[in-house]
This record gives C-alpha cells, sequence and structure tokens, in this order.
C-alpha cells in the first residue's frame, strides 16, 4: 500500500515500481502488476529487469487466460525488450519463453542461441535452447495436435524452408480444416516450392471458408496466373484479375497485388490500366515495377 501511494503522488524510482508490481504479482493482481510496469517503461525503456519482469507477467497472464490475443500482446513486448536490451540474458530468455509459447519457433530460435552466446555458462540458457531444438526436430502429430502443427509449419515458413514447413501444414489442414490459417499458409508453401496447382486448389478451399482474407484472395490470384504463365487462357486471365481486385479492394497497400494486376490488364489489352496499376505497385516501392513503368 505505501509503495502504491508513492506511486500515485509520482515517485519514478525504479525499485518501488517493480516492489509494487511483483506484490501485485503476488497477490494475484496481474492486470495491475502489468500496468504499473508498462507505465514505468513508457517513461524509461532503459530498464533490463522492469522489461524481463513485464514479459514474464504478461506470459502468465496469458496462459492463465489462456488468451491467443494477450499471447501476441506478450510476444510483443517480448520482442521490443529484445530489440531495447539485446545483451541482456535474461530480456533474452523471458522473450524466448514467450516465442515458444507463440510457436514462433524462427524468433525462438533465434532468441535462445543469442541467450546461449552471452551466457554459455547458464543452466537455464543451456536449457532452454536444448528445448528449443528438441522442439524443431520434432514430427508432424498426424492430428493428434493440429495446431502445434501449424505453428511447427508457420515458424518453418516465416524461417523460410517451405519443404519442410509442408509436412506439418498438411497435417494442420487435413485434421482441423476449418483452421483460421492453416489453408492459407499451405497455400503459400505449395507455392513458394513449385507446386502452384496445389497452391491454386489449397487457396481456393481456403477463401470458400474464409472469404474476408484478402491475402488468400491475392495469393489466389497470383498463383492462378503463375499457373497459366506465359500465355493464360482470357478466362483465367479475367478470374485472376477479379481475384486479385478483391485482394486489393481489402488491402490496397500490398504493392505484389498492383503488379499482379497490371500482367492480368496486360494480357487483356489494357495497357491505360497497365499503366496504373504499375504506377501504384512502384508507388508502394516495388522495384520491378518502377523498372517496367521506365521502358513503357
Amino acid at each position: 500500500a505505501r509503495g502504491e501511494a508513492m506511486l500515485a503522488a509520482g515517485c519514478w524510482a525504479p525499485d518501488v515500481h517493480r516492489e509494487v508490481a511483483v506484490a501485485q504479482y503476488e497477490a494475484g493482481r496481474l492486470d495491475d502488476a502489468i500496468q504499473v510496469l508498462e507505465r514505468y517503461l513508457s517513461a524509461r525503456p532503459d530498464d533490463p529487469l522492469a522489461w524481463e519482469a513485464l514479459v514474464g507477467i504478461r506470459l502468465l497472464f496469458a496462459q492463465k487466460r489462456q488468451d491467443v490475443g494477450a499471447l501476441q500482446v506478450a510476444l510483443g513486448a517480448a520482442l521490443t525488450a529484445a530489440r531495447l536490451h539485446p545483451a541482456d540474458a535474461g530480456v533474452l530468455l523471458n522473450a524466448t519463453e514467450v516465442a515458444l509459447a507463440a510457436g514462433r519457433m524462427d524468433r525462438a530460435f533465434e532468441l535462445g542461441w543469442a541467450a546461449h552466446r552471452l551466457a554459455p555458462d547458464d543452466a537455464r540458457a543451456a536449457q532452454t535452447l536444448e528445448r528449443v531444438l528438441a522442439l524443431q526436430a520434432e514430427a508432424p502429430s498426424d492430428g493428434r495436435d493440429p495446431e502445434r502443427d501449424y505453428r511447427g509449419g508457420a515458424a518453418r515458413l516465416n524461417a523460410g524452408d517451405p519443404h519442410g514447413a509442408l509436412p506439418f501444414l498438411l497435417a494442420a489442414a487435413a485434421h482441423a480444416p476449418d483452421h483460421a490459417f492453416a489453408g492459407y499458409a499451405l497455400g503459400r508453401a505449395y507455392l513458394l516450392t513449385g507446386a502452384t496447382r496445389d497452391a491454386v486448389a489449397t487457396l481456393e478451399q481456403y477463401v470458400q471458408r474464409h472469404p474476408s482474407e484478402a491475402d488468400a484472395w491475392g495469393l489466389l490470384g497470383i498463383a492462378r496466373l503463375n499457373l497459366y504463365e506465359p500465355d493464360p487462357p482470357v478466362l483465367i486471365t479475367r478470374r485472376a484479375r477479379l481475384e486479385l481486385e478483391r485482394a486489393i479492394g481489402r488491402q490496397p497497400e500490398v504493392a505484389e497485388y498492383h503488379h499482379a494486376l497490371a500482367r492480368c490488364l496486360q494480357l487483356e489489352g489494357d495497357e491505360a490500366g497497365r499503366r496504373r496499376a504499375l504506377e501504384r505497385a512502384a508507388a508502394l516501392g516495388m522495384e520491378v515495377a518502377r523498372a517496367q513503368l521506365a521502358r513503357m
């Protein structure tokens, strides 16, 4: 109570904030502890111990609530802490734990190795890294845990390993066809491994279940166009254009959709439309679109 009164009076002493947050945490008042630490860190982001405490409490809060959104918030806090304090092993280890809980194996691997390099003789750092490496070596669960399969596949996909992602994403999509993201991730993996026909079929099924997902419509349009290049039939071009326009209507800031739309319009003989689409892609930072405009 005394510490809370000091905070109310405007005290910014680090020890007081941490002491109050710990007392609130021990009393089960996780929301209050989080608020105290976030208010303090907004003014003093250079305090690694406060970040370590905030990340740990946010992770516990998310796990107690079984709240995916709260877990993503915890991951954001963990990555911010790691960015601000890359030489603090305690901060990196807490961030690794959150990344593991969120299924971000790519981040967990990166953070776990960084912590181990900083503290090679630290038992917790060694054990955490061992857990990360063991999880990376796991095989798909064959339907026992589709969510874990999805996270394992997504982690490999985000780390640039679409071939390694495929078995996990296939298992997730097969055993949880209504999963919010597995079908889209599987379509991406197929496209990146050159299995374009499988990508189109997978994404067609996905957008039927999730018609509001702009990224899925955009990827489907790109995949459909790639499948029939260099000379797609008129009906295919029109269908890809409609899919891309649907994606752009929901997410106009993605340069790749405008660039693919320009190709559709070129195939349809609409040079003015093609130029407009290329100009939008170029304005969004796409160098290939700028080069194409310069040649027109």
